[in-house]
């Protein structure tokens, strides 16, 4: 049977993030994103979401965000995840 790699999800039941090894040894050359909506206002824009976690969220969004707003981001239709703007 062929041997495969196991990936190791981390939770944290606290709202710091868990601690997260490392596990690059090469530099990273590309960066991949998945599309996603920013919820606020009443309104959905596009984004780009680079990574999401216990302890946050980098996106790229396409309108402007003001820092302390609150928004909800969604990867996937009825499923946003609240947060704020640092």
């Amino acid at each position: 049977m062929e041997q495969l790699p196991i990936e190791t999800t981390l939770y944290s039941m606290s709202p710091e993030p868990p601690p997260q090894p490392e596990r690059r040894t090469d530099e990273r050359h590309m960066t991949l994103f998945r599309v996603g909506s920013v919820l606020l206002d009443g309104r959905r824009e596009l984004c780009l979401v680079k990574n999401i976690s216990a302890g946050g969220a980098l996106i790229r969004a396409y309108c402007r965000l003001q820092h302390d707003l609150e928004l909800r981001i969604e990867l996937k239709e009825q499923q946003p995840i609240a947060g704020r703007v640092n």
